[in-house]
């Protein structure tokens, strides 16, 4: 973390270089209100689980999103998660293969896809889903 943190920073300090030239501020006109160690852009469902694992990891965080609202592109889908044997599905009963799974994702992208990409959702998905819920569990109880 301290070589993307070593990182982050210099880039801030060279854009807010160039800020205070370029808008002709003296560096007694400009101040820092606040520190981050983290600064997340993007309050998607990625956006959104990275915030949370760097809180995780005791990181202070900032999550911004260009839009008023937070969700990102992952509001418009209401929250849907596509994932093989899922505990919602185990709970009910449905029977699921990580083979059924990639047909479905196949088709839907008219056999478009990224097949390494396909796998990689095939596989991780519902880690991504567990630990949402996890979340989700967390926070209504705060």
């Amino acid at each position: 973390m301290n070589s993307r943190r070593k990182f982050l920073g210099s880039l801030c300090a060279l854009t807010s270089a160039a800020m205070l030239k370029a808008n002709s501020f003296s560096d007694e006109q400009f101040k820092w209100d606040e520190e981050w160690d983290v600064l997340v852009v993007g309050s998607g469902f990625a956006g959104t689980a990275a915030a949370c694992q760097a809180i995780d990891e005791g990181a202070k965080t900032l999550l911004i999103d260009k839009m008023p609202v937070l969700g990102g592109n992952s509001a418009i889908n209401g929250g849907a998660f596509a994932v093989v044997n899922s505990s919602f599905q185990k709970v009910r009963g449905i029977e699921d293969s990580y083979e059924l799974y990639v047909k479905d994702i196949l088709k839907a992208g008219l056999g478009l896809n990224r097949m390494d990409l396909v796998e990689v959702i095939a596989k991780n998905g519902n880690d991504a889903y567990e630990y949402t819920l996890k979340k989700a569990c967390i926070a209504e109880t705060r």
